[in-house]
Order: C-alpha cells, then structure tokens, then sequence
C-alpha cells in the first residue's frame, strides 16, 4: 500500500537550523524558538517547498477520497489510521516529505520502540520496521536535514529499502492510497500554523465533509492484529 505523509515543518528550512536542536516533543515551537534566542523577524518559510506540497496536495485529491486523507498534529499519530491499513502480507510503500526522516534520532528512540513498545514523532518509522509493515521508504528531505546515519540499532535486520532525496522530486499520485498532513507543532513556528488549517479548510471544502484532526499521539500499542 502506498502512503504519502506531508510534514509541515519541511517548509521550515533553512531558519530550522536555529533551533533544531535536542528538544521535548511536544513543546510548542514557540518554546523552541524562545529557548534558542531566535528573534521572530528571522523567522522565514522556504515558498519553494509551500509551493511544491500545496501543489501535491491539490493534485492529490483529483485521485483520493475522502476517507483516505488522515490530518495529524503529531507525526507518529499517523499511526491511527496506519493500525486500520496494516497488513503484513502486504507492507507500507512510504514517502514523507518532511524535514526528519522519523527512522530514529537517539539510543532513547530506539529503547523505547524496541523495549516499552511505544511509537515517537521522531521514530515512527522504525516502529513500523519493527512489526514488519514498511517495504519501501522514501525520505523527501531538505539539503539540510540530517541524514540519517545507519547503525546496529538491535539484533534484528532493518527490513526495508531507504531512499533519502533533496530535489523535491514528481510523486505519482495516481497510486498513492492515502494522504496524510501532519503539523508538527514543536518544530512548525506558530507564525505559520493557519498553513496547516488552510490544508484542512481545502480538503473540508472539496469534499464537503468535516474533517477530524487526530491529535492523539501513538503510545504503547501495537498495530499487529
């Protein structure tokens, strides 16, 4: 099955570098920006990248219905509708554009996934690794976000293919089976958070249906039926 998931904070780049740091998740960007010293003036989006997922997004739902579109608050709550889609006969083709690849960041991610069983904004990937459900994973990054650097993160072979791109590359739409926008908004600055209510005004008013933003996170459950 193949899943498109649209982080907004990749319109972010390149201010993020001034305070993409080690931080809580969860904490409001406003916070981060704060405890970096960022003055808000310096506080800019990339118009290419808004440019570039506004256009897939609008393409996107010539070829969607409307349950397969999914609104998230954190990245790993796209796990919710991902539990309804699981099948491990047949695994997750992914792309994400966004400004982490989610595979994991820290020994603390892995222990978490491996050992508590628990999903984080910065791991969701390898939580799908974990029970077998990715094939394919597609990383649509920014030329600076930080490329993920593969370790022996357990005993077990990673069991999916990564492809990291920076060249905001054509997706085939046609064969994506559901979208999702995610507003991460620990890293997406408060500036720019009606971006992401502006994608749910734009899906609201195609389908003339009412959208349900998940803004549960994914915590100590397992998506194996």
């Amino acid at each position: 099955m193949n899943i498109l998931t649209i982080d907004l904070d990749f319109i972010m780049s390149p201010c993020i570098d001034l305070y993409n740091t080690e931080t809580v998740y969860y904490v409001p960007g406003e916070m981060s920006w704060m405890a970096n010293n960022v003055n808000e003036r310096d506080v800019k989006i990339s118009k290419k990248n808004l440019k570039y997922i506004s256009n897939i997004v609008k393409k996107s739902i010539n070829f969607l219905k409307f349950e397969q579109i999914s609104f998230t608050i954190s990245h790993d709550g796209i796990l919710h509708p991902l539990e309804i889609l699981a099948d491990e006969k047949n695994p997750f083709n992914i792309i994400n554009i966004d400004h982490h690849h989610d595979i994991f960041y820290s020994q603390e991610d892995i222990g978490t996934i491996e050992y508590l069983n628990m999903a984080t904004p910065s791991a969701w990937i390898l939580y799908l690794d974990k029970y077998r459900l990715i094939k394919e994973y597609t990383w649509i990054a920014n030329k600076n976000s930080t490329e993920f650097k593969e370790i022996d993160i357990t005993s077990r072979p990673r069991n999916f293919n990564f492809v990291m791109n920076t060249k905001n590359p054509t997706i085939d739409l046609e064969n994506i089976e559901h979208l999702n926008i995610t507003m991460s908004p620990q890293w997406l600055h408060p500036l720019f958070y009606k971006l992401f209510w502006d994608f749910v005004n734009l899906i609201q008013n195609y389908y003339k249906k009412e959208v349900k933003i998940i803004n549960q996170a994914y915590c100590a459950k397992t998506i194996i039926k």
